[in-house]
């Protein structure tokens, strides 16, 4: 079957998390962007230059070029700050090259102006451009043709993508002191709340030798997701060092650019091994199952918080780590499901187009009427849509990470998320509400990261996966968040399997 694997992070580094969620389960794909282009003006003065070498499991995966530019226009001085990251991934025997460009004019004291996000996702771009007009962060991103607008409020005092560095820089940590910081996330077009905790110097081991910097404890959150990392810094305020233990323990270390460009030949870790989750005992036929019980536990979140409690799946917390959560297959004829399940609606996003998931596209509207025929049955039509789906999608090799709907119509090559949002789209062009669900599956007594879908039939949201095309799913599926990619920030979905990567076991208790 098809699983997926990871696609945005902590500051600048939420975009990684559709690229390496892409990547974690559902097979192999790749993302690519052209180098940036600088869009700022001629006589433009380049005030700083920095390159960092990231790390992944302790191996060398890419690198981070940062430079800001000062310019002088008619209102002042703004700096111009570019941030190009490039990694380099591998799943199985699958290379992913990976690459984010992100721009943004803000004036000296850390306040946004606007900001570009340029990214590739299978072989359309997609990008997204924000504005601060006077109380609103006005966000347009696009993709294949298709521009979706949103707002978000906004202050004076909220900065941008730079905001912290620059604030460090400007006024350093002290051992001992806490400070806030809230600014646009990039990646995900959402507002992120940073806290900063200095603690004390120590030697910590950079590049070529260790050097005394002041460790310092992060906590980033977004919408309802935090992170945690680590950050070393001089007496200036100057970044040398940032780790993420949760993110495959990820590395940024100050380099020179020599440093910083080496190429990243041989890559021995394999995101889709060290991310799945081993259980102890194998499920016979598991797609066929009508209720399972699991034992789920957490490291450091608390599952009752992370996993989706829903009509397919109810969650009672044993302690702030372990949770029970039963999951109920469901059909149309059969909905009881989880008994303390509240009514779920369906939205407006439910059922319009979007830039990933392009319902009204020629192609998608096309199929969509003559896949199902004159059926006026929406559950027979999602069936006929779910089977025809599977049928004619061809698994990919390394040719894309995230595509949206109209390129898959297309192209009809992809893991679950291509599944996933061609599923949608079609149903939706039927008119039939459409979302799509990501957490785990089972597969081979493991469980690995996986996107479906959830069609509204009835009022009722019924699971469908077309990596499958049984007409419906068991109780094999763990459900983390459910979306239907609408607005500018359809990234922000992906923000809980932070949570649970890295730190999850499972245990299967009761199998029906």
């Amino acid at each position: 079957m098809e699983t997926w694997t990871w696609k945005h992070a902590a500051g600048r580094r939420w975009w990684l998390l559709p690229v390496i969620v892409a990547v974690l389960g559902c097979g192999p794909t790749s993302c690519s962007t052209s180098s940036p282009s600088s869009r700022g003006s001629e006589d433009a003065h380049l005030e700083q230059e920095t390159w960092d070498v990231v790390f992944l499991n302790g191996e060398r995966a890419g690198h981070i070029h940062t430079s800001v530019f000062r310019e002088t226009g008619s209102a002042g001085d703004v700096l111009r700050i570019e941030q190009e990251e490039a990694l380099t991934l591998r799943r199985g025997d699958n290379r992913i090259d990976t690459r984010c460009t992100t721009t943004s004019l803000e004036t000296p004291d850390g306040r946004l102006l606007e900001f570009t996000c340029d990214l590739v996702q299978g072989n359309i771009p997609m990008e997204a451009k924000g504005q601060v007009v006077g109380n609103e962060l006005q966000i347009e991103v696009g993709a294949a043709g298709r521009k979706t607008k949103a707002s978000l409020p906004w202050a004076e005092e909220l900065g941008g993508p730079y905001r912290v560095p620059a604030a460090l820089k400007s006024q350093p940590l002290t051992p001992g002191e806490t400070r806030v910081f809230r600014y646009l996330d990039a990646g995900t077009n959402q507002l992120a709340t940073r806290t900063l905790t200095a603690a004390d110097f120590e030697e910590t081991q950079l590049t070529r030798q260790p050097r005394r910097l002041l460790r310092v404890e992060s906590q980033t959150s977004i919408a309802d997701s935090t992170i945690k990392s680590t950050l070393w810094v001089d007496q200036d305020g100057e970044i040398y060092k940032e780790q993420i233990p949760e993110m495959f323990d990820y590395t940024a270390i100050r380099a020179t650019r020599q440093e910083a460009m080496k190429k990243v030949t041989q890559i021995d870790f394999d995101l889709g091994k060290l991310s799945a989750v081993p259980v102890d005992r194998p499920l016979p036929a598991p797609h066929n199952t009508k209720r399972i019980v699991y034992r789920v536990h957490l490291e450091s979140s608390d599952p009752a918080r992370v996993f989706a409690s829903c009509r397919t799946q109810q969650v009672v917390s044993e302690d702030e780590h372990t949770a029970l959560v039963t999951v109920y297959a469901i059909r149309p004829n059969h909905t009881t499901g989880n008994p303390q399940a509240q009514p779920e609606s369906t939205t407006d996003g439910d059922l319009e187009p979007n830039h990933l998931i392009q319902s009204d596209d020629g192609e998608v509207a096309d199929l969509a009427r003559r896949i199902a025929g004159e059926t006026g049955d929406p559950w027979q039509t999602a069936i006929a849509l779910e089977r025809w789906v599977n049928a004619n999608m061809t698994s990919q090799g390394s040719s894309s990470a995230f595509a949206t709907a109209a390129e898959v119509a297309r192209d009809r090559k992809g893991d679950c998320t291509e599944h996933a949002v061609l599923l949608a789209a079609l149903a939706r062009a039927r008119g039939i509400p459409a979302r799509v669900a990501i957490g785990l599956v089972y597969y081979r007594q493991e469980f690995l990261y996986h996107m479906w879908n959830e069609l509204s039939i009835d009022g009722t949201w019924i699971p469908l996966d077309a990596t499958l095309a049984q007409g419906g799913i068991g109780a094999a599926h763990l459900k983390i968040i459910d979306s239907n990619l609408q607005g500018a920030s359809p990234q922000a979905a992906f923000l809980p399997v932070t949570e649970v990567i890295g730190q999850l076991r499972i245990e299967i208790l009761e199998v029906e």
